[in-house]
């Protein structure tokens, strides 16, 4: 939580509660794995499903930014 904090520079915020709810979900739907457990923190990675299903969202949002940029905004 406090990594997706630094990387937006406080524009996205996530509770515990969305934080593991996505994790659990993500792990069932196999978009991460869960490697270790330290210091009593679950140690998550991305599958190659996981990078697919980023990559097309990254370029469905270069799309949208384009397409506004083709509007003039």
């Amino acid at each position: 939580m406090k990594n997706i904090d630094q990387i937006t520079n406080g524009r996205v915020q996530v509770g515990a509660g969305t934080m593991y709810a996505l994790l659990s979900r993500f792990e069932k739907e196999k978009i991460v794995e869960q490697v270790k457990i330290k210091d009593g923190k679950k140690i998550y990675i991305i599958t190659d499903k996981g990078i697919d299903i980023l990559k097309q969202e990254h370029n469905r949002l270069k799309t949208l930014v384009m397409d506004g940029e083709n509007l003039g905004m």
